[in-house]
């Protein structure tokens, strides 16, 4: 990256939480970065950043606040996510209100957690995520997973989106699960009965999706009749071409779903071809690609990420300065 990149490693409970945050935080004072960046790989070192932040502002009189991001699967009321006015009865009206709850709490607290957000949403009737994402562009500080800054299908828009850069100073904790983190991030599977499945829920309603499924399965069909276990690729063909067209008569299915349940699924499927070509875009000589059968019985096309530095890398161009830290940072030639 163009700014500052510092690799820390140094065994557990030493205090690399706090040596990191503080001269973060006397680095900001002075000017050098405008929002620090927390990221984790686990819910439990979100916790020890968020008293870290808290030992600091009771014993160091601090004045910066910080909103932890949670998952929206573990924030949302109801059983499952279903943002739609006639399924949550917070997201009637949400827009109304969202913005005088983000206000209170903004002047009022200046630790934004998991139990803060939620009784915060509940007093206004909103959406808890969408009201600490929307908090989030007015603290000093966000803890978050790896996500919200490295998945392609996750990064936070607002802060991330293509073309953008800030002034920002990332905090990378437990740095080593960063490499497998991002391999998962980074690679994208295709399964066959999963393409399978959709057709036969949209069979019925027939149409030029069917045609356009009917096609994707013959080419998954083809590479699984030439494969005895497992085969390496050397590249995916025309499948771009065939799941862009899978992705075009989605769209049309979906602006007037027969059912509700249909169009769920056509959805949720639609997200999956999204965000393999979404994958597909970055194929490079970092990735290895190849088809194989399943113990289940299942076969799968899958995009592998061996090193996914450089889009990590890409990532870390948004900011200005990253600090990774760990007890795991050896042999360091490897992280």
């Amino acid at each position: 990256m163009s700014g500052t990149l510092i690799v820390l490693t140094g065994p557990t409970g030493v205090g690399k939480t706090l040596s990191t945050i503080y001269p973060s935080l006397k680095a900001m004072g002075e000017g050098h970065g405008e929002k620090l960046f927390y990221l984790t790989a686990k819910t439990i070192t979100r916790s020890v950043a968020e008293e870290a932040f808290s030992i600091l502002r009771r014993e160091g009189h601090l004045y910066f606040n910080t909103v932890t991001i949670t998952a929206k699967e573990k924030l949302c009321v109801m059983e499952k996510p279903d943002c739609n006015p006639q399924a949550c009865p917070r997201a009637k009206g949400h827009y109304d209100r969202v913005n005088d709850a983000v206000y209170e709490l903004w002047t009022t607290k200046s630790r934004y957690d998991r139990e803060t957000i939620r009784e915060q949403a509940e007093k206004w009737q909103v959406c808890p995520f969408e009201m600490c994402l929307d908090l989030s562009v007015w603290t000093d500080g966000v803890i978050c997973d790896y996500n919200y800054v490295f998945d392609p299908n996750v990064y936070l828009k607002r802060f991330f989106a293509e073309g953008t850069k800030g002034d920002y100073i990332f905090l990378i904790d437990e740095a080593h699960n960063l490499v497998d983190r991002g391999r998962q991030m980074y690679s994208a599977a295709l399964y066959k009965e999963e393409v399978l499945k959709i057709r036969k829920s949209l069979k019925p309603y027939g149409g030029k999706v069917i045609r356009e499924l009917n096609r994707l399965n013959q080419f998954l069909l083809e590479l699984k009749r030439e494969c005895e276990s497992y085969e390496v690729l050397e590249s995916i063909g025309n499948l771009p071409v065939l799941l862009m067209k899978v992705m075009g008569e989605l769209e049309s299915f979906l602006e007037e779903p027969p059912q509700p349940e249909v169009g769920k699924e056509a959805l949720e499927f639609y997200f999956t071809v999204r965000d393999f070509l979404n994958i597909c875009d970055l194929l490079d000589e970092n990735y290895k690609i190849y088809v194989q059968n399943l113990e289940d019985g299942g076969f799968q096309l899958r995009l592998f990420c061996v090193n996914p530095a450089k889009n990590l890398e890409n990532c870390l161009e948004k900011g200005s300065c990253a600090v990774f830290f760990s007890a795991t940072l050896l042999p360091l030639r490897y992280y």
